[in-house]
C-alpha cells in the first residue's frame, strides 16, 4: 500500500483527465432533476479531495461527510464517480486480458486454473463498479457519505446496505473456488511425495481463511435482514457485527497456528543443518508468539462483546 500522502502527479493528471471527460457526458446530456450537475471549476477542485481521500481514507474526508449542503453532495459524487470511472477502467483493462488468453486456453496451451486466476480481477472490478453505482445513488438522495453500518435505515425505502453485501459474494466465491482447486492439486502432489506436507498445510489455511470470510459475510447479511424485521435493536445489531468479526479474526488466527508452527519446526531443523541462520528462525518465533497474542486478543474481544449483548438483551 502507498502511505505517502501526496497524490502522484501522473495519477492526479489521469484523474482529471477523467473528471473532465466525466464534465463533457454530463453537458451533452438533457438535464435531469435526480442528478446533481457540477461545473468545470467545482470538478476540477474535487480533485484533491478524491486524490486525498485515497491515501488518507476516512480522516482525510471528516469536513466533507459533516457539511451536508449542496456543495458537500456534489464533491461526494465527484469522488465516486472518479472511483467509478477508474473501476470501469481496470475493469476494461482485465477484461481485454482474460478475452487474450482464453483462446489459448481453448487450445490447451493455458490451464484452466490460469483463467480462473484471470477472472478474479473481471469479477472483483465488476464488483467494484456495482458498488461504487449503489454509493452514487444513495448519494445523490442523502448528500452524505454512504453508510454502510448493518443498523443504517433505508433510504427512500432502499435497504443499500444489503445490496451492497450483495455485490461482494462473487468475488469471494470465486477466490474460494481456486484455493480448493489449488489445495486439490497440492494434495495430489503431496501423495507422490512431490510436494512437502507443510505446503499443503498452508493451502488448507488458505482456503479456510476464504471460508471464513464469506461465512462472515452472509452472517452480516442474516444480522441486517434481523435488523430489519425489527427483532434486533440497533445496538444489539451492531454488536453482533462486532462479535461476527471477532469470531472470523479469531478463527483465521487459529487456523494459522499449526502450519507456523511447523515452520518453526522446519526452520529450526534447517538450522541445525547449518541450512539457514538463527535470524530467520528467530524471525519465525517472534512471528507465531504474534500470532498466539492475536488469538488471545479475539478471545478477549469476543467474550466482551458477549457481555455487552447479554446486558444489552437483559435491558
Amino acid at each position: 500500500m502507498n502511505t505517502n500522502q501526496d497524490a502522484d502527479p501522473d495519477f492526479v493528471k489521469a484523474l482529471e483527465w477523467q473528471l473532465r471527460s466525466s464534465i463533457r457526458r454530463n453537458h451533452a446530456e438533457a438535464e435531469s432533476p435526480r442528478r446533481l450537475r457540477m461545473t468545470a471549476s467545482k470538478v476540477l477542485a474535487s480533485v484533491a479531495l478524491v486524490s486525498g481521500s485515497m491515501f488518507l481514507g476516512a480522516a482525510g474526508t471528516y469536513a466533507v461527510t459533516h457539511e451536508g449542503d449542496r456543495a458537500t453532495r456534489e464533491l461526494l459524487i465527484a469522488k465516486i464517480q472518479a472511483q467509478l470511472e477508474i473501476a470501469e477502467m481496470l475493469h476494461a483493462h482485465h477484461a481485454q486480458a482474460l478475452a487474450e488468453k482464453q483462446p489459448l486456453a481453448e487450445k490447451g496451451y493455458i490451464a484452466e486454473s490460469e483463467i480462473r486466476r484471470l477472472e478474479l480481477p473481471v469479477v472483483s472490478s465488476e464488483s467494484e463498479i456495482q458498488r461504487r453505482r449503489l454509493e452514487l445513488e444513495e448519494v445523490s438522495i442523502t448528500g452524505r457519505e454512504p453508510n454502510n453500518a448493518l443498523s443504517a435505515p433505508l433510504v427512500d425505502g432502499r435497504d443499500f446496505v444489503t445490496a451492497r453485501l450483495k455485490t461482494e459474494e462473487r468475488p469471494i466465491e470465486l477466490q474460494l473456488a481456486i484455493a480448493a482447486k489449488e489445495l486439490d492439486r497440492l494434495r495430489r502432489l503431496a501423495k507422490s511425495a512431490l510436494v512437502m506436507d507443510y505446503e499443503v498445510d498452508v493451502a488448507e489455511a488458505r482456503f479456510q481463511q476464504i471460508a471464513a470470510g464469506l461465512d462472515e459475510l452472509r452472517r452480516r447479511q442474516s444480522l441486517r435482514t434481523r435488523f430489519l424485521a425489527a427483532e434486533l435493536t440497533p445496538k444489539e445489531v451492531e454488536l453482533h457485527a462486532l462479535q461476527e468479526q471477532a469470531r472470523t479474526a479469531r478463527e483465521a488466527a487459529a487456523r494459522q497456528l499449526p502450519v507456523m508452527a511447523e515452520r518453526l519446526e522446519r526452520l529450526r531443523r534447517l538450522f541445525q543443518k547449518n541450512v539457514v541462520d538463527r535470524t530467520e528462525v528467530t524471525k519465525m518465533e517472534i512471528a507465531l508468539r504474534s500470532l498466539q497474542a492475536q488469538i488471545r486478543l479475539a478471545e478477549l474481544e469476543f467474550q466482551i462483546l458477549d457481555k455487552n449483548l447479554s446486558e444489552a438483551a437483559e435491558r
